[in-house]
């Protein structure tokens, strides 16, 4: 709809007022299945009245292809603003960039629309009136053929016969209505779950839920059709803890039929539903907490080809218009979503440990860049910009993120630094700070982006005692005295986690600026054996403060040949060795960091055996966080950790 007569402001207003309406946050589903109960009554229509050669109405016409861009628009334009379209040429190729469809089926809809467009133009200028049936003459039809570069009509009809059969065979895939019914016996069992077994119990205690009692008929009808096939699952798989799982997702979203609507017309929906619950207890708590999550959940048509991280949340950004609650719940959906799809991505195979904690941490700086930017804009209204200018924040991230090693729970160890203005320089505002107020007030706001807890939890714990002094120095601090205090006052320690250490938020010209000190710092010629003491202390302060043991297991973090240890023995080396390998202290990555070790012959093990312990490492951490389980396992399973061990023993044991 536009507007085309009268005041164009108050249409205009009008139609944005109704756009939440239009383009909805949350994915409507019903939008499927009211299609899909459609095109049976298009289709009955047609055979009623005769249409089969009707371009427009019969099957495979020209309202199909509409039907299929309208309901992915009003399906997915609430959070893609690209969809919002009146124009649908312009919608198709869209339907492709976001994985909607694939790029073929984009280009075979345009292709198909085009030619039916043209043959119903043919059909109005030799009738001179609005139909969309061919005319009855012959000869007719044959200039129609030649005027559309066909032989003749037979030809013609045949192109357009083709065509509509490839518009029908995709839009019976997207909205399929068969009129499934449910088990008669597993409905009644589920209705009257009255045995004595484990599964009976618990489908009595859901029986008990007053959401279930206040649901609609047609909602009441979708869910048992979903519970008799979780039960007949159940009955193969014996897995109670997944049906308790699928059971509390279901009862979360029964209020919302939307997705009990999609779920009971797509039987591979509820399928997967139940794979990922069985492959994941933290795949299933997830989607408990988080029912949004059902929207890529069930969403059968992956991308074919990824969008940028920093363009979806640039995207999903530009539709708050300012809103700071409605900012932290889209960069809190986004970092849910994305979190979700990693750990389905690793569950399946499809990437591996070193890529999904890369993703993760992509994902981290992309919040901690949106942060920071809405940061800024909120500073600047109030108070102007400092002499500096507004790219004089930048933001260093430490251990897991600077390691591009973060996994799916890990907080973030950050540090904010300024540079170009003195602490007491005012901003140019109406309403001017000292410099110094006004980094620490933008350093607090950015956290507040982070870390406030909001109805879809926080984007991540922050850990700020990185900063010089830690918790009794500044938020933020300037370029020069943090340079100062690395070289004249930090701890050895801090110099490890230096080595971890690279600029998060900021210019091209401040990441060089760090990473200029960063090398001076590591490079450093450094006594041996001093060394080696500060590094064995502070690993056993860090033992000293780890709770307790298990008898007869070992810890996958914390225990001999852990991921702390290989972490010190990385940073040991590149402290001990960069004044005559500088390429040490230019590289972040394990694999080459071990790599340059043993081509140097530093290395006491192999470094295909330690990184092959760094694999299994990862993958075991990243698994335990999915299955919710603990890190600690029995010694034999972790013999694989041995290179580790023994490298360890070599430079840094007693």
């Amino acid at each position: 709809g536009r507007v085309v007569g009268g005041s164009r402001t108050d249409g205009d207003q009008i139609l944005r007022a109704l756009r939440p309406f239009i383009y909805r946050r949350y994915l409507d589903y019903n939008v499927f299945d009211s299609l899909a109960e459609m095109k049976a009554m298009i289709r009955a229509e047609v055979q009623r009245k005769n249409l089969k050669d009707h371009i427009k109405l019969g099957e495979g016409g020209i309202r199909e292809v509409e039907f299929i861009a309208q309901a992915f628009q009003l399906l997915r334009g609430g959070r893609e603003r690209a969809l919002r379209s009146r124009r649908l040429l312009k919608v198709l190729p869209v339907l492709f960039e976001l994985g909607l469809l694939s790029e073929q089926q984009s280009q075979m809809l345009r292709a198909n629309y085009l030619a039916l467009r043209a043959m119903e133009n043919r059909f109005q200028q030799v009738a001179d009136a609005q139909t969309h049936t061919p005319p009855d003459s012959a000869k007719t039809r044959d200039q129609i053929a030649q005027s559309l570069g066909d032989a003749d009509w037979e030809a013609a009809w045949e192109r357009i016969a083709q065509a509509r059969s490839e518009i029908s065979a995709l839009f019976d895939d997207l909205f399929p209505f068969d009129g499934k019914s449910e088990n008669p016996i597993t409905v009644a069992r589920w209705r009257d779950p009255s045995g004595e077994g484990d599964l009976d119990q618990l489908l009595r205690k859901y029986r008990s839920s007053t959401d279930l009692k206040s649901l609609g008929e047609r909602a009441r009808s979708r869910l048992d059709r979903l519970v008799a096939k979780l039960i007949e699952d159940y009955d193969q798989r014996q897995n109670l803890a997944v049906v308790d799982s699928v059971l509390e997702i279901l009862m979360c979203v029964a209020r919302r039929s939307t997705y009990l609507a999609l779920m009971a017309q797509h039987d591979e929906v509820l399928d997967h539903l139940v794979n990922q619950c069985a492959a994941s207890p933290w795949l299933a708590s997830q989607l408990v907490r988080h029912p949004l999550l059902l929207d890529d959940l069930i969403d059968r048509r992956r991308p074919q080809r990824e969008v940028s991280v920093a363009d979806r949340v640039a995207s999903r950004l530009a539709d708050t218009e300012g809103d700071m609650e409605a900012e932290m719940n889209a960069l809190r959906e986004l970092l849910i979503g994305r979190r979700f799809l990693v750990a389905n991505r690793l569950l399946s195979g499809a990437v591996d440990a070193r890529e999904a904690v890369n993703q993760l941490s992509e994902m981290a700086e992309a919040m901690v860049t949106a942060s920071c930017d809405l940061a800024w804009r909120d500073l600047r209204k109030r108070h102007g910009i400092p002499p500096g200018g507004a790219s004089s924040l930048s933001v260093l991230g430490y251990g897991t993120l600077g390691a591009r090693n973060l996994g799916f729970a890990s907080d973030l160890d950050l540090v904010f630094l300024y540079d170009g203005a003195r602490a007491d320089d005012l901003t140019d505002g109406e309403k001017p700070v000292a410099v110094q107020v006004f980094f620490g007030r933008l350093a607090q706001r950015v956290l507040h982006y982070l870390t406030t807890v909001t109805a879809l939890g926080r984007l991540y714990e922050v850990d700020t005692r990185l900063r010089p002094n830690g918790r009794s120095g500044l938020m933020v601090t300037r370029w020069e005295s943090f340079a100062d205090y690395q070289r004249d006052k930090a701890w050895c320690w801090e110099h490890q986690a230096l080595s971890r250490a690279r600029v998060i938020y900021g210019t091209d010209e401040t990441a060089t600026r760090f990473d200029v000190l960063r090398r001076e710092i590591l490079t450093r010629l450094r006594d041996a054996a001093e060394l080696r003491d500060s590094v064995v202390d502070m690993r056993g302060r860090m033992l000293s403060e780890f709770p307790g043991k298990k008898e007869g297991q070992q810890h996958l973090k914390h225990g001999p040949g852990g991921r702390v240890d290989l972490d010190f023995l990385v940073q040991y080396a590149v402290l001990r060795h960069s004044h005559d390998l500088p390429e040490l202290a230019a590289d972040y990555d394990l694999k080459n960091l071990v790599r340059t070790l043993e081509e140097n012959d530093l290395l006491p093990v192999k470094a295909d055996a330690v990184l092959d312990a760094d694999r299994w490492l990862r993958q075991e951490i990243l698994m335990a966080a999915l299955q919710e389980t603990d890190l600690w396992r029995d010694p034999e399973a972790c013999e694989i950790l041995g290179p580790i061990t023994h490298w360890w023993e070599r430079w840094l044991g007693s």
